[in-house]
């Protein structure tokens, strides 16, 4: 009895996060999950489409938004349309979900999913994709091996068309 009262005084409890706490994948590395990827991800955990997990769970906690654009949580398909990339640029935006999110599920690394580290003295214009580009080829291996699927930082740059891991071109169109 000794020692387990020697264990719970030694670790603190950490106080209750209100979100899952989802880990990144590929942190610290190239392969570094994009922040729009993860929040898909996190609404998929609840089971629920991402476009209602962020106008119903993160909207509200992004005060500066409700501010500036009075009827932002009523046009939230204009917001898909202009600012999704956005979340995973270098500007304030990228900020502003990386630093709710982390304060929702007690995470304070959530900036690496984004380019706001060190892409910040680029300029924003051209610097993303305004559509999704993705491997085939490791979305196969990710698949074959049981790991989660999602969509690394990397394939967002525009500048980046051939995956470096299997030396193909990203797509943007399902063949399907």
């Amino acid at each position: 009895m000794h020692t387990l009262q020697m264990i719970k005084e030694q670790e603190p409890i950490l106080a209750r996060s209100q979100l899952y706490r989802l880990a990144p994948m590929g942190m610290r590395t190239v392969w570094v999950e994009s922040l729009t990827s993860y929040i898909h991800r996190l609404a998929a955990k609840y089971k629920v489409k991402p476009r209602a997990f962020v106008t119903e769970v993160m909207l509200p906690h992004l005060v500066l938004w409700h501010e500036t654009r009075p009827s932002f949580t009523t046009t939230t398909g204009g917001f898909y349309r202009r600012e999704a990339i956005a979340i995973n640029g270098a500007g304030e935006v990228a900020a502003n979900f990386a630093e709710v999110i982390g304060q929702l599920n007690r995470r304070s690394d959530l900036r690496a999913l984004t380019f706001h580290l060190w892409a910040n003295p680029l300029p924003a214009r051209g610097l993303l994709r305004w559509v999704p580009a993705w491997c085939p080829a490791c979305y196969t291996a990710w698949r074959a091996n049981g790991q989660a699927l999602y969509h690394p930082l990397l394939w967002m740059l525009q500048v980046v068309t051939v995956c470096p891991r299997h030396r193909c071109f990203l797509i943007e169109r399902c063949s399907h």
